[in-house]
């Protein structure tokens, strides 16, 4: 499999386009016969290494080879593979010889086939304001795919939204807005698809099983018609965004604390998780990206009752793709600043 999909990569044979999607497929699937699933489930199986707390040859024969799959930027790594690697490199001291001790090594070589690979391309503008979570989705997106964009800041409480030169790009006015050379796209759900749709290296945070996409896509309408309409109503007047409806709040409050089935939080625990990791499975997809963010707007309120499951998600997703570093701002004013500021 290996060889397959990065051999040609690395300028060893010609591709195979068959047997290269074929080997991509097999890495990346969750069945028990993909490669990652393999040696997640069978050979580590809860385990810290191979054949138990410390490494053996079976390790240091295994966790190299990894390292070629670092050339193809399709592949995706599940959270124990990722664990796994970085406890061999720690308990073994790899990454020297990874990087050639003193010579040409297997990670120069990854790094200078990685660049060739690459194609050349324009960087996208997302014009967006940092703190608002309807924003974070597209931005995560961004990030997590390696493509290259520029942030561009809108105070919406100054009003720059409604500059000319904005109005060109987004007549509604609204973040996030997204600048892909002579193309704009506004509505975070379009801009998200956009990218998905623009961009390869994105693909894979979109399931490719029907199934599994469709309840992705439910995932994304659910969070645009219903979840994010009681998160502005409860939160909204508390960040000083909207006058307060005292029916509309209270209305709210009680679908989020609800044990119902249409209650908000059991919709998303029982329905989207329905005891999987993420939304489609053991790692974050678009869907992901887009709805764990707004859960952020609800810190700011004190009745919120969060279930064990909701806080346990949170954390997987923080740990999973660093989004805490998005939600304090990454440089600037951050939707955590927002939120500590309005709720003292």
């Amino acid at each position: 499999g290996i060889t397959d999909l990065t051999y040609p990569i690395l300028g060893f044979i010609p591709l195979n386009e068959e047997k290269s999607k074929k080997a991509l497929d097999k890495f990346n699937s969750t069945e028990k016969d993909g490669y990652f699933s393999t040696f997640e489930h069978f050979f580590l199986n809860g385990k810290k290494f191979i054949c138990g707390d410390e490494p053996t040859v079976a390790d240091f024969v295994i966790a190299p080879v990894f390292e070629f799959l670092d050339v193809c930027n399709d592949i995706t790594y599940p959270v124990a593979i990722t664990e796994y690697r970085k406890r061999f490199n720690d308990a073994t001291g790899y990454e020297e010889m990874a990087n050639g001790m003193g010579g040409f090594g297997t990670r120069q070589l990854v790094d200078m086939c990685r660049k060739a690979k690459e194609p050349v391309e324009t960087s996208v503008d997302l014009h967006l304001m940092r703190p608002s979570v309807h924003c974070h989705g597209a931005w995560m997106l961004l990030k997590q795919a390696g493509i290259k964009h520029e942030i561009k800041d809108v105070d919406l409480m100054k009003g720059e939204q409604m500059s000319p030169e904005y109005l060109a790009l987004n007549p509604l006015h609204t973040v996030p807005t997204l600048k892909d050379g002579d193309i704009s796209v506004w509505e975070s759900n379009a801009v998200v698809r956009y990218i998905l749709n623009r961009f390869d290296s994105a693909k894979k945070f979109y399931p490719s099983d029907p199934a599994m996409r469709t309840h992705c896509d439910i995932a994304l309408e659910w969070k645009q018609n219903a979840l994010y309409a009681g998160i502005t109503d409860l939160t909204y007047p508390i960040l000083g965004f909207i006058p307060l409806n005292e029916e509309k709040s209270k209305k709210a409050l009680d679908k989020f604390n609800s044990t119902e089935k249409d209650g908000y939080f059991s919709t998303f625990e029982h329905f989207f998780l329905n005891g999987k990791k993420f939304i489609c499975g053991d790692e974050p997809t678009v869907a992901d990206f887009v709805i764990a963010p707004v859960f952020e707007f609800l810190d700011v309120c004190n009745d919120i009752t969060y279930p064990v499951a909701i806080t346990e998600y949170r954390k997987r997703f923080n740990d999973a793709t660093g989004y805490e570093e998005m939600a304090n701002g990454m440089g600037g004013f951050g939707t955590r600043q927002l939120v500590d500021m309005c709720r003292k």
